[in-house]
């Protein structure tokens, strides 16, 4: 795998709206979920881009239903950095939002970050890569798709579901949301508030 240097943001006009990475919503039984990625508001048809050199490790429509709603099309890309840093900073990104919102923040954690890390794209139309290919930084990938569809995952929002993964590839589907009751999907450390994530490795 060819390790990057310099990352970019998915899209242009890089405007978080709906759901921020780290916000929780409360249910009607049960802990509140956690949102694992930033919702990146744009209109359907826009671009969106690799954010570095990769590997696709996963290219695929999952549509979900009105009942149920799901990722709809789904990319992830698997990258290399040249060097590897400290994440404290999502924590402490997180916690204040929590703290925002009266909400007890989780301990912060000095962990050391591995050089591997996933980029992860939802809501997309018309993929524009398969799985095993290797991309550049900047090529298009797909689009975001339209409100209620089955591209978009019949979310009524128009948005781009971007986030930043840094456990191990299964190869199995990583979840937009942590849920408690499925716990053994993830874990809340191997996510990245993306944008931050990307401004302190290209600082690196």
């Amino acid at each position: 795998m060819t390790m990057i240097d310099k990352l970019i943001l998915p899209v242009e006009s890089y405007r978080v709206g709906g759901y921020a990475f780290g916000e929780r919503i409360r249910r009607r039984f049960g802990v509140p979920a956690i949102h694992l990625g930033e919702d990146v508001l744009a209109a359907a048809g826009t671009a969106v881009a690799a954010i570095g050199e990769g590997d696709v490790v996963l290219a695929c429509t999952l549509p979900g239903s009105e009942k149920k709603k799901s990722w709809g099309g789904l990319v992830i890309i698997q990258h290399q950095s040249e060097s590897a840093w400290s994440t404290e900073v999502h924590h402490a990104q997180m916690n204040e939002s929590q703290q925002q919102r009266g909400q007890s923040p989780h301990k912060t954690q000095n962990i050391k970050q591995h050089e591997v890390f996933y980029s992860i794209y939802g809501h997309l139309g018309g993929l524009r890569v398969e799985e095993g290919e290797a991309v550049a930084g900047g090529q298009p990938v797909g689009a975001v798709a339209p409100a209620l569809t089955a591209e978009n995952g019949w979310w009524q929002q128009v948005h781009l579901h971007f986030a930043i993964y840094t456990g191990s590839w299964t190869g199995a589907v990583l979840p937009g949301w942590w849920r408690p009751e499925q716990f053994w999907r993830t874990r809340l450390s191997y996510w990245q508030a993306p944008k931050t994530f990307i401004e302190k490795l290209n600082l690196v």
